[in-house]
């Protein structure tokens, strides 16, 4: 990638979400890591333009499912239903049922509020995001 001097909003190669706004190009002059997968961007990696829709979590995923699985395994000791109640407030706050929340709109609320349960929480209790959105819109009565 060529050096410019134009900057612009940058997206993470691995889930697509915005990376950084008004950067110079190549972005970043280091290794950085991603706030919304935690992956590691290295030096130069962000693209101009999103390769997926935002949002797409592909090698994210598999991180997220191995952080969850250490925790099911360490911890084991989960209020699934402070968890579950958690999905439906942020399904309310989206005007959606409990079943619709997707894992990125979760991680966009978490990250702007301080009183959800992480995303690894959620999928260490239950297994999977499949698994805990079954869990909410069973209990949504």
């Amino acid at each position: 990638m060529p050096t410019t001097t134009a900057t612009q909003t940058v997206f993470c190669p691995h889930c697509s979400m915005p990376f950084a706004e008004d950067v110079p190009l190549p972005f970043p002059p280091q290794s950085q890591r991603c706030r919304h997968c935690k992956l590691v961007v290295g030096p130069g990696r962000a693209r101009e333009v999103p390769d997926a829709p935002s949002g797409a979590r592909g090698a994210a995923a598999g991180r997220l499912a191995s952080e969850a699985r250490r925790l099911a395994d360490s911890d084991g000791d989960f209020d699934r239903d402070a968890l579950t109640r958690a999905l439906r407030d942020v399904a309310t706050e989206l005007g959606r049922r409990p079943g619709q929340v997707s894992l990125v709109d979760y991680q966009q609320r978490w990250e702007a509020r301080d009183d959800l349960p992480s995303l690894t929480t959620i999928i260490g209790a239950f297994g999977s995001w499949k698994s805990a959105l079954a869990a909410a819109t069973q209990r949504n009565g």
